[in-house]
């Protein structure tokens, strides 16, 4: 159990990257913030490297050509894909326009001598392939003193990948030259305080640091390190971080839109299995196979993308020294436009691989005054947490940009412009119709809007008098509201039904969400706080009869699971972030009830689908009649079924949210679970705005309903298989669907039946059929 009583919240950081042969777990308290470090065999010993092909024509087998000093004497000249002749100066010579990039395929930065800092385990001084490092300042700063020694192994192996000087057969790092400021912010176990991290984050920027390599990562947002974060980038120090590795979400503090954050490819260029994806993937680099300082010496491989984290460091740095007026975003922004995914940014890869070739060959007024994202149709995708910077050379000018937020929520824009200058966004939905605008005229001037789980579209412009203009955009998004607020409080609990799995977010910080449920009898309940996201650490309290039960055994994205004997009454329940924070994901909870016993209905005994009956009563799907019967061979109301289906898929609303026919009024019995499944498109009322729920239900229609519950698990079909249902039925693809997944039957004579009403016996073996598949 988590104590309250912490005086500093501890965190055990994820040192992201993965050892190969060399087991190791760290097994974590449960009053520690995040994971551990993650070991797995890629069942991988060496790289299989694959050179473009016509480079190898062109270069053979010959030594690299050298990045600073003239291009080696080749008589070739290098050739674009379209067989055009690319210029470069001397400053950016590729050592091989190669297809796929990786740290033996380019020479190290030699003439690159600005600040790095690297927050890290510490520093093997005594390695051999370390004793030339211009090490400029070191500190302790878990301990406060200069004793940066590293007992773990893991800030070697990122200090070697930049400032190795190749001596033993080691690698020689990218920044053999660069002034490095190493600083201890991990102890030995790789654990630290969220305070130590930030600290260390602000002691590099305030010694000088450009940019600052964080091979590491937390699951949760802490203030403190986001504080932090802005102090850097309010100073143009750009911080690259590690995404995470196994994680379900990108790991912080490369979540925060203001840091570049870098996942994993393979050698042959394919996104790392352990990348986590999501809506703050920035870009990739090569994280597998990657040969790294071992201690006391020697080198070894190692996985992670840790490991990717120096390349984009040693890129960022480069530009630094080439553009020393630059702004964090403006590098940040030339990384991800030269990334070989740079007009089409995903949640899997991020802006993509980044590419040798395209960044430093383009300028980044090349870059951004290239776009083509100047009309709706050819719109950049970006997250929703992130930064861009653009161009606009002209009042005729537009800059579309498309925002696909996943959930309803809220977008802030920050203007960082270092000149004054106006601009103007225009906000958009899918459909093209204008849902705002305002008008940003200061450096760091914000506007927030709403924007919906698709497509929000955003366009830049500006007028005459400020054109051409140069500006960077910080996306921000917060997620919106669950539709069970507010029940923030015990008094404001909402009723859940006892079949339930319902989704509900943390919207603000120190968000409750409180619900309640009726037990109808004596049995076992089951309550799971599930699909919790990464950044979340789930506190779920459950009160009943006068005494309040903490359930709080797992860590960040890790479910808790309530279960226990239930006597009939109310238990009523709430579920917090342990961290108090708000929370960009949706987490679900599942309701389950199994009674102790039941007393079959009387006239099912030796009924053809007593056993489905059995099944469907013991899961509280159906309901009987007083009598104790169950009336198997009566039509089936659209009511009743409606009700069925809206239990067997676990799906509630809350009162306020409910809209529903005009024929059914808020007393009659159904009238929940018939808002409810209106409320989740799965029926649909009469023209009228009627929904007849007394009235029996047909074939054909108990087939619609069906499908359109179930249709996103199933084989679509259209394919005729009864003789009385033709293609052009308004029910075909329900029921052929519905048949090609075995979930319903026709008669022996090879019909269907579709508008003959159905019996209670045959929707009850309908739905006990679906449970079995799904």
């Amino acid at each position: 159990m988590k104590s309250m009583k912490l005086l500093k919240i501890l965190v055990c950081v994820m040192l992201l990257f993965i050892h190969v042969l060399i087991p190791y777990t760290n097994v974590i308290a449960k009053d520690r913030i995040s994971g551990s470090i993650q070991d797995v065999d890629l069942f991988s010993g060496s790289a299989l490297y694959n050179y473009d092909h016509y480079f190898d024509t062109i270069y053979g087998n010959e030594g690299a050509l050298d990045l600073y000093d003239n291009p080696v004497d080749f008589e070739e000249i290098i050739l674009d894909d379209d067989g055009n002749e690319i210029e470069l100066d001397a400053f950016a010579q590729p050592k091989s326009k190669v297809s796929l990039l990786s740290y033996d395929r380019i020479s190290p930065f030699e003439q690159v001598t600005q600040r790095i800092a690297i927050i890290d385990t510490g520093i093997a001084w005594d390695h051999p392939a370390l004793s030339s490092i211009d090490a400029i300042y070191w500190r302790n700063m878990i301990d406060n003193n200069n004793d940066v020694r590293d007992s773990h192994g893991h800030g070697t192996q990122i200090a070697g990948l930049l400032a190795s000087d190749g001596t033993g057969g080691a690698p020689r790092g990218m920044l053999p030259n660069a002034k490095y400021i190493i600083l201890k912010g991990l102890n030995d176990a790789g654990e630290a305080e969220d305070f130590t991290l930030a600290q260390s984050i602000r002691q590099a920027v305030d010694m000088g640091a450009k940019v600052i390599a964080l091979s590491l990562g937390i699951s949760v947002h802490s203030t403190v390190l986001q504080d932090a974060v802005d102090y850097a980038y309010q100073r143009n120090v750009l911080i690259v971080a590690a995404a995470g590795n196994h994680a379900k979400h990108v790991q912080y503090p490369a979540a925060y839109p203001s840091v570049l954050s870098v996942g994993s490819v393979n050698s042959q260029g394919i996104r790392s299995v352990f990348t986590p994806s999501g809506y703050e993937l920035d870009v990739l680099a090569q994280g597998e196979n990657v040969t790294v300082l071992q201690q006391p010496r020697g080198t070894k491989i190692a996985h992670g993308t840790s490991m990717a984290v120096p390349l984009v460091a040693a890129f960022a740095l480069r530009l630094y020294e080439t553009n020393p007026t630059a702004t964090a975003d403006e590098i940040m922004t030339h990384i991800i436009l030269s990334s070989k995914n740079s007009n089409n940014w995903s949640e899997n890869m991020g802006w993509g691989e980044i590419d040798f070739f395209n960044t430093f060959t383009n300028s980044l007024a090349m870059l951004v005054g290239n776009q083509t994202n100047t009309e709706p149709a050819r719109a950049l995708k970006v997250p929703r947490n992130g930064i861009i910077s653009a161009r606009i050379n002209s009042e005729n000018q537009f800059r579309w940009y498309r925002v696909h937020a996943g959930y309803e929520g809220n977008l802030t824009i920050t203007y960082r412009n270092k000149v004054n200058r106006y601009v103007k966004l225009d906000v958009f939905d899918d459909s093209l119709r204008l849902q705002s605008s305002r008008m940003l005229t200061s450096n760091m001037q914000s506007t927030s809007f709403r924007v919906t789980p698709n497509s929000t579209l955003v366009r830049i412009s500006t007028d005459a008098n400020n054109a051409p203009l140069n500006a960077s955009f910080i996306f921000s998004y917060q997620i919106s509201a669950d539709i069970w607020e507010a029940n923030n409080s015990q008094s404001q609990a909402k009723v859940l039904p006892i079949r339930a799995n319902i989704e509900s977010t943390f919207h603000v910080i120190n968000d409750h969400d409180w619900f309640s449920v009726d037990v109808p009898a004596t049995g076992n309940i089951r309550i799971a706080v599930e699909n919790v996201p990464e950044h979340m650490d789930p506190t779920l309290v459950v009160t009943y009869r006068g005494q309040n039960i903490t359930v709080d055994y797992n860590a960040a994205g890790g479910e808790e699971v309530y279960f226990a004997a239930a006597e009939r009454g109310t238990i009523s329940f709430s579920v917090r972030d342990y961290n108090r924070n708000f929370i960009n994901y949706p987490y679900r909870i599942d309701i389950s009830f199994n009674p102790s016993s039941i007393q079959r209905y009387a006239d099912t005994t030796s009924h053809w689908a007593r056993a489905d009956i059995d099944k469907l009563q013991r899961e509280y799907i159906l309901k009987g009649y007083p009598n104790n019967r169950f009336y198997p061979d009566r039509y089936i109301t659209r009511a009743e079924f409606a009700s069925m289906l809206v239990s067997t898929m676990k799906l509630a609303t809350p009162n306020s949210n409910i809209r529903t026919y005009k024929d059914v009024s808020t007393n009659y019995w159904a009238h929940t679970s018939i808002a409810t499944a209106k409320h989740f498109g799965l029926i649909k009322g009469y023209p009228d705005n009627t929904f007849r729920p007394d009235m029996p239900i047909t074939r054909a229609e108990i087939s619609s309903m069906t499908y359109n519950a179930y249709k996103a698990r199933m084989v679509t079909s259209s394919t005729n298989r009864f003789k009385d249902v033709t293609s052009s039925h308004w029910a075909n693809i329900p029921i052929s669907s519905l048949a090609r997944n075995t979930i319903l039957q026709g008669y022996g004579d090879g019909t269907f039946k579709p508008n003959h009403f159905t019996t209670r016996a045959e929707a009850s073996a309908m739905i006990s059929r679906i449970i079995n598949l799904y």
